[in-house]
């Protein structure tokens, strides 16, 4: 039996929302977010002055991220570091480890190295995607006649387009603000975002050490370790 005209009223009017919410989406995506700093935690010593501000409030993450990376076991951290000493100091991003209270030292990950992570994990939109899938899109698109059906193709479109703007824009705020690699001079500065990726069985834990180790020639010339604690993490899930 024909769905009646109520029915299909309905439908079309419930596709529309989802097209204007798409819109809406597809416009959040536009720009990247500006990562702020907001000091908590500091060390200075002779030869280094480092700070760090880790990212562990949800809202603040998905304001800045667009995700809640810390529930997918990433915790991502700010980090800023000056030279206080007269020579020329070369800092490397890889060289910043998280030493938790097991003493297992994690280490950073750039940017490029996180978003290739987080698609072989599967992120948030691909799980958009699915629910959209379980909704039947489709079918309530075939319920409410063939307007129902234009409006899913336009909204399939939309919704690609959302996927691909989102996934531009996460990428810029990642390399917009992540920590990179350079020399010193005395009283010179750095800041950005190195992210450290958890491995699964990770228990939970509320204090860690962010440090950092400063190479020249291959041999260590400088070590800062900073204490960093009210992380809250709580686990990695085993999967």
């Amino acid at each position: 039996m024909y769905p009646s005209l109520q029915a299909r009223q309905f439908s079309v009017g419930l596709l529309a929302s989802l097209l204007v919410l798409s819109l809406i989406l597809l416009s959040a995506c536009s720009k990247p977010a500006e990562v702020k700093q907001s000091v908590r935690y500091s060390k200075t010593e002779a030869m280094l002055a480092m700070e760090a501000d880790p990212f562990v409030q949800t809202d603040r993450q998905e304001m800045v991220f667009g995700e809640d990376l810390l529930a997918m076991s990433v915790l991502p951290v700010l980090v800023k570091v000056q030279n206080n000493g007269d020579k020329p100091v070369p800092i490397e991003a890889r060289r910043i480890k998280l030493i938790l209270p097991s003493q297992l030292a994690i280490p950073s990950h750039s940017a490029v190295e996180l978003t290739k992570w987080l698609a072989s994990q599967g992120n948030i939109l691909g799980q958009v995607g699915m629910g959209a899938g379980q909704l039947g899109l489709g079918q309530l698109g075939q319920f409410a006649g063939p307007y129902g059906g234009i409006a899913v193709a336009i909204m399939s479109g939309l919704y690609g387009m959302y996927k691909n703007n989102a996934a531009k824009t996460r990428d810029a705020t990642y390399n917009q603000g992540e920590f990179k690699d350079v020399t010193l001079a005395k009283n010179q500065s750095v800041q950005g975002i190195v992210f450290f990726i958890l491995p699964k069985n990770t228990p939970a834990f509320n204090e860690a050490t962010l440090s950092l180790s400063i190479f020249e020639n291959q041999a260590e010339i400088s070590h800062i370790d900073l204490p960093l604690k009210g992380l809250g993490y709580k686990g990695t899930p085993d999967k």
